[in-house]
C-alpha cells in the first residue's frame, strides 16, 4: 500500500508545474540515426514517457485513480530495468561527464518531447484515452523489454546483411589474391555469427509487426543490403578481410553491454 501511495504521488507530480530552465545543455540534437543502440533507447524512452504522461493525467480524474495507479504500478515494475538502462544510456549520450546529474526532465527536453498532454480535465478525449489505458498496457507494443529485444535483433540482422553485401561487392573489385583472403575471412565470420543471425531471422519472421519498426522485414533487409553495397569503396574493400576478424564485425557490436 505504501508503494502505491508513493507511486500515485509520483504520478501526480510527474508533470512540471512551471517551465524550469534546463539544468544541463545536451551535446546532441535529434535522433541518433548513426547509433542504433541509442536510437532504440530514444524510441523506448519516448514511448515510456508518453505512457507516464497519460497515467499522470488520468490519475487526476477520480474515476480512474485506483485502477490506473495499479495498472501503471504493475507495468512500471515489469519495465523498470529497461527504462533505467535506457535513461543511463541516454544520459551518457546527451550529457557525457555530466550524465550522473541528468534528470528525466533533462532527457525529455534533450529529445524534444512534450512535458504535458493537452487534454482538458473531464473532456471526452481524456476519458476515451483513460478508458483504454489499462487494456492498452497489456499489448506487446508497450512491452519495452520485448521491444528492445526485437529491435536489437533487427539491427543484428541489418548489420549482418550489410556486411554480407559489402563482402560480395568487394569480391568484384579486388584482385584474385585479395579475393581469396576475403573469401577465407568471410567463411570464418559466417562460422562465428551465422547461428545468431539465423536466430534473429527466425524470430523476426514471426514477430516483425511486434518490433514496431517502419516497413516490412524485406524492406528493412533491402535497405541494409544497399547500405552494404554503397560502403564497398576501394579503401574499405582492401581492409575488409582484416576487419572481419575484429570485434567491430560482430553484428551485435552496436548493442554490446555499456561499461
Amino acid at each position: 500500500m505504501k508503494y502505491l501511495f508513493v507511486l500515485f504521488w509520483t504520478l501526480l507530480t510527474a508533470l512540471p508545474l512551471y517551465a524550469e530552465t534546463p539544468r544541463l545543455v545536451p551535446l546532441h540534437q535529434g535522433y541518433a540515426l548513426d547509433n542504433p543502440r541509442v536510437l532504440v533507447q530514444q524510441r523506448l524512452f519516448g514511448l515510456a514517457h508518453g505512457i507516464t504522461l497519460l497515467a499522470a493525467t488520468c490519475v487526476r480524474e477520480p474515476a480512474y485513480r485506483e485502477t490506473l495507479t495499479l495498472a501503471y504500478a504493475e507495468w512500471n515494475e515489469q519495465q523498470s530495468a529497461t527504462i533505467e538502462a535506457g535513461m543511463r544510456g541516454l544520459a551518457r549520450y546527451y550529457f557525457d561527464e555530466h550524465a550522473a546529474e541528468a534528470t528525466r526532465l533533462d532527457i525529455v527536453r534533450a529529445l524534444g518531447l512534450k512535458e504535458r498532454l493537452k487534454l482538458k480535465p473531464g473532456s471526452p478525449q481524456l476519458h476515451a484515452a483513460c478508458d483504454t489505458f489499462v487494456e492498452a498496457l497489456q499489448k506487446p507494443r508497450y512491452d519495452l523489454r520485448q521491444l528492445y529485444l526485437l529491435q536489437s535483433l533487427a539491427w543484428r540482422l541489418a548489420a549482418a546483411t550489410a556486411t554480407q553485401a559489402r563482402a560480395e561487392a568487394c569480391r568484384a573489385r579486388l584482385p584474385a589474391e585479395e579475393t581469396a583472403q576475403l573469401d577465407a575471412a568471410t567463411m570464418q565470420w559466417q562460422k562465428a555469427y551465422d547461428i545468431r543471425v539465423e536466430e534473429a531471422k527466425t524470430i523476426l519472421d514471426q514477430r516483425w509487426a511486434d518490433a514496431q519498426l517502419d516497413g516490412t522485414l524485406d524492406e528493412w533487409l533491402a535497405q541494409a543490403r544497399e547500405e552494404g553495397k554503397r560502403s564497398a569503396v576501394a579503401e574499405r574493400c582492401k581492409a575488409l578481410a582484416q576487419w572481419l576478424m575484429t570485434r567491430n564485425a560482430d553484428p551485435d557490436d552496436d548493442f554490446q553491454p555499456e561499461p
